[in-house]
């Protein structure tokens, strides 16, 4: 967010480029996907400020702290998830 706009929007997977291509279900040798694993620019993404440069920067900051924060985020998101789906079966 810059000036209350949004700028860029990053997706970032921990796990390894073999995990992806697995969870997505094509071949090793496949690079018809996008790399999901580290740091990327979302394809739905306003881009209204430099790639390279907001990938930098976040890279720059990019951390363990940070890594753990992200996946104990995303297990927040999937319990809560789950368990609303469990309620509205």
């Amino acid at each position: 967010m810059h000036n209350g706009k949004l700028v860029s929007t990053i997706n970032f997977g921990w796990e390894s480029a073999e995990f992806y291509k697995n969870w997505m279900g094509s071949d090793a040798d496949d690079d018809s996907f996008p790399p999901m694993n580290g740091a990327s620019i979302d394809i739905t993404s306003p881009n209204l400020a430099s790639e390279e440069g907001i990938l930098g920067l976040f890279n720059a900051l990019l951390n363990d702290m940070w890594i753990a924060m992200f996946k104990r985020h995303y297990k927040e998101v999937k319990t809560t998830v789950s368990k609303k789906a469990k309620r509205n079966r």
